[in-house]
Parts: structure tokens; sequence; C-alpha cells
């Protein structure tokens, strides 16, 4: 049998930059978390950051763009709620869906819930 490629190389970059935005776009839309993005001055320098970010987490090859305990450092003091995560992991979701196939959409998820469950483990996530 042969191995399953990374989501990475069956979805493309193209996709991961596509969800990336699609989520920023729903995210500074929404009115509870809206507040916790709208200081971001250079939104496609964060975007790709963030894109930057999955592409790694997802299996995608990198030429050191991608930091992984960046994404720890960055949400260290920002005080967001699991209520909050969760809210916000909705929004990956459907911005997931609205990207990607159903099966490539609930193995990104899944990944997003387990980094969350990783980041309320280490107390970066509030009650």
């Amino acid at each position: 049998m042969q191995e399953k490629l990374p989501l990475a190389a069956r979805i493309g970059r193209e996709s991961v930059d596509a969800v990336v935005r699609e989520h920023y776009r729903r995210l500074l839309a929404d009115p509870r978390l809206g507040g916790y993005f709208s200081h971001i001055d250079e939104l496609p320098e964060h975007e790709a950051r963030v894109a930057a970010f999955w592409w790694s987490a997802l299996g995608g090859r990198t030429d050191g763009e991608a930091r992984p305990g960046a994404m720890e450092e960055a949400h260290r003091d920002l005080g967001l709620p699991h209520e909050q995560l969760l809210r916000w992991l909705r929004l990956l979701d459907e911005s997931l869906q609205s990207q990607l196939n159903k099966e490539e959409a609930a193995e990104w998820l899944a990944l997003a819930e387990a980094i969350g469950n990783h980041m309320v483990r280490r107390g970066l996530i509030g009650d």
C-alpha cells in the first residue's frame, strides 16, 4: 500500500494561501473576533506568515520561512478565551469548507483542533 502524501502536497500552496485569506476575511468581519485582528497593519504580510505556518504544519517543505515556535509566541499575551478559540475554529471550518473538499477540510481542521488543545494545555487560551 502506498503512503498517503501530506495534505500540503495534495492541496498545494495556492490552496493554503486561499484558505488563510478567506479565514482572515471572516475573522475581521466577525463581531466577536474582529477586534483581536483589527490591529494588524500589514495584513498581506501577516497572512503570508500564517500561510507559511500552515504550509509547514500540513507537511509542506519550507525554506526557513516558518518558525514553529512563532505561533505560540504570538498568542502568549493575547488573552483569548476558550469560547473565542471555538469560534475561531468554527470560522476556520467554514473557510476550509469553502476552499477544499470535505476530506481535506476535515484533515486540516483536525490539526487545528489539536493545536488549539495544545494551546489550552499550555495556558495560552483562557477559560
